[in-house]
C-alpha cells in the first residue's frame, strides 16, 4: 500500500508526455502539496525515502534540466542560487558531523528536492509561461476544498487526513494529534500542524484578495442559480474561515501583518503609508512585548490554561538551547540528534531552530536568503508599475512578511518549507505583465510549445 507514494511520480511522467511542463506543475505537483499529507514516507533500498511531494518534483527537475540543457530555458545566476546552494549543503555538513554522511546525504536530498527544485520551478514555470493568475487560480480552489473538510474537524475534533491515510500507512505512528482549543478542533488539514496550516491560509487569502483585485470578473459566477453564493465570495470566505479555525494566534498576528502590507500598496502615497504602518507595529510590537513578559513570567506548572503553557514553553526555549547554541556556533548539532533540553523536543522557532542544527551560519544564509528577496521585491517596484502588478508585488510582500513574522512560533517545515522556496523562486522570476488590465476577463495563457517528449528528441 505504501507504493501510493509513487502515485504523484508515475503521474508527472504520463503527463510531461503530452503536456508542458509549466502545466504539470499546476495538475499534479501543486494538489500534490496541497492536498496530500508529507508525514508518510515510502523506504525502498538503497534510495532515500520518498514523500509525495518528492516523487511528483522529481520528475518535473527532470524535465527543467533537459529544457535548461537544450537552451529552451534561460537561468540568469544570482547571490540567491549562491546562499540556497550554501544553506543545502550546511544542512549535510552540519548532519554529517553529528551522526555520519549517509544520514548528511539523505538530508541534502531532502534539501534538493524541497527547496532547490522548488525555487527552480518557481523561477523558470511561472512568469515565463504567464502562469501567476493560473496558478493562484489552482492554488485558492484546492485550498477551499481543505477548508471544506475542515468544517468537520473544527466541530468533532477529529483529523480526517489521519483517519483517512491511516489505512493506507497502519504502521506510521501519528505524530501529530489533532489538538483542541477552546471546545474546538484546531484543523490541521494534510499540514500535519495547525500553526503549519494557518500559514498556508494566509497565502491563500492574500492570493484570493489579489485574485479578486486583479480580475473583478473572476468568479462571479453563482454554485446554483437559486443559490446567492458567487464562487469568489465562497472562495475567499473558505481562506479567511480556514485560517480562523486553525485557532492559531501567531499566524493571525502575521496575517494582520500581511494585510497591513498589502494596504500599503494600495495607497496613492506609498512611502507615507509604509511609515504609518511601521509606526504602528512599532507600538503594537511594544505593547505585545510587555503583554508577553508578564504573561510568561511564570513557569509552566503555574500556567492556567494550555494557552499560557504554549507561550512559556516558548520563551523557556531560548534560554534552554542558547548554551547548545554556544557550544557549536557555526554548524550546529545537525537535524536528527541535536541535544534536546528539559524535555523540549520541539524547538518552535525557526530562527533557534536554525542556529541550533546549522548554527549562526545557517541561520545568517537563511537571512541572506529572505535579504534578497525583499531586495528584488523593492527593486521590481520600479518596473512592475501596473495595477495588477504593483497589487501582485504587495501580495508577495505581505506574504513573506506574515510567514517571516509567524516563524518566531513555529518551525519552517512540511508544505510550508516547499510553498516558501517556491515564492522565493517566484520573486526572482517576476516579469511585468502589460497585458492585464485589471478590469477585464482573465487572458487566455499562452503556452509554449515546449513538451518535454521534444525535448528529448
Amino acid at each position: 500500500m505504501k507504493l501510493v507514494i509513487l502515485l504523484p511520480g508515475l503521474l508527472a511522467c504520463l503527463a510531461l508526455a503530452r503536456r508542458t511542463v509549466p502545466q504539470v506543475l499546476l495538475d499534479v505537483y501543486l494538489p500534490t502539496i496541497l492536498l496530500l499529507p508529507m508525514y508518510f514516507d515510502l523506504r525502498l533500498k538503497h534510495l532515500p525515502p520518498l514523500l509525495f511531494s518528492e516523487t511528483a518534483i522529481l520528475p518535473i527537475g527532470i524535465a527543467m534540466a533537459a529544457l535548461l540543457a537544450s537552451r529552451r530555458l534561460e537561468w540568469q545566476w544570482s547571490l540567491t542560487d549562491i546562499w540556497i546552494a550554501l544553506f543545502v549543503l550546511l544542512v549535510g555538513i552540519s548532519e554529517s558531523r553529528q551522526t555520519n554522511t549517509h544520514t548528511g546525504g539523505l538530508d541534502i536530498f531532502s534539501e534538493l528536492t524541497g527547496a532547490v527544485l522548488p525555487y527552480m520551478a518557481g523561477r523558470l514555470l511561472i512568469e515565463p509561461y504567464r502562469l501567476r493568475a493560473a496558478f493562484i487560480r489552482r492554488f485558492v480552489v484546492l485550498l477551499s476544498f481543505v477548508a471544506a473538510v475542515g468544517l468537520y474537524e473544527f466541530k468533532s475534533g477529529r483529523s480526517v487526513t489521519q483517519a483517512l491515510w491511516k489505512h493506507v500507512f497502519p504502521d506510521e505512528p501519528i505524530i501529530w494529534p489533532q489538538q483542541m482549543r477552546w471546545g474546538f478542533g484546531r484543523i490541521a488539514g494534510p499540514y500535519a500542524q495547525s500553526i503549519l496550516c494557518a500559514m498556508v491560509f494566509l497565502i491563500g487569502l492574500l492570493f484570493c484578495m489579489w485574485l479578486r483585485r486583479a480580475y473583478p470578473q473572476w468568479g462571479t459566477r453563482r454554485f446554483f442559480a437559486y443559490v446567492p453564493l458567487r464562487i469568489r465570495t465562497a472562495i475567499f470566505a473558505a481562506m479567511i474561515a480556514g485560517l480562523l479555525m486553525t485557532q492559531s494566534r501567531g499566524p493571525w498576528l502575521g496575517a494582520i501583518l500581511a494585510i497591513a502590507i498589502v494596504w500599503v500598496g494600495r495607497q496613492r502615497d506609498i512611502r507615507r503609508a509604509a511609515w504609518k504602518v511601521t509606526a504602528a507595529a512599532v507600538v503594537l510590537l511594544a505593547m505585545s512585548w510587555g503583554y508577553a513578559n508578564r504573561y510568561t513570567s511564570g513557569t509552566i506548572a503555574q500556567a492556567k490554561n494550555l494557552e499560557q503553557q504554549d507561550a512559556i514553553y516558548r520563551r523557556e526555549l531560548l534560554k534552554n538551547y542558547i548554551p547548545i547554541v554556544k557550544e557549536r556556533p557555526l554548524i550546529g548539532w545537525g537535524i536528527t540528534d541535536y541535544p534536546v533540553m528539559h524535555n523540549q523536543f520541539s524547538i518552535d522557532n525557526e530562527y533557534l531552530l536554525l542556529a541550533v542544527t546549522q548554527g549562526l551560519i545557517g541561520l545568517a544564509l537563511f537571512v541572506l536568503i529572505n535579504v534578497e528577496n525583499w531586495r528584488r521585491m523593492l527593486r521590481a517596484m520600479r518596473w512592475m508599475t501596473g495595477p495588477a502588478d504593483r497589487a501582485f508585488l504587495f501580495c508577495l510582500m505581505g506574504i513573506m512578511g506574515g510567514i517571516l513574522a509567524t516563524l518566531a512560533t513555529v518551525y519552517l517545515g512540511m508544505q510550508v518549507f516547499y510553498l516558501f522556496f517556491l515564492l522565493t523562486g517566484w520573486i526572482h522570476g517576476l516579469q511585468p505583465t502589460d497585458s492585464v488590465s485589471g478590469s477585464g476577463p482573465e487572458p487566455a495563457l499562452p503556452y509554449q510549445p515546449q513538451r518535454f517528449r521534444r525535448v528529448l528528441a
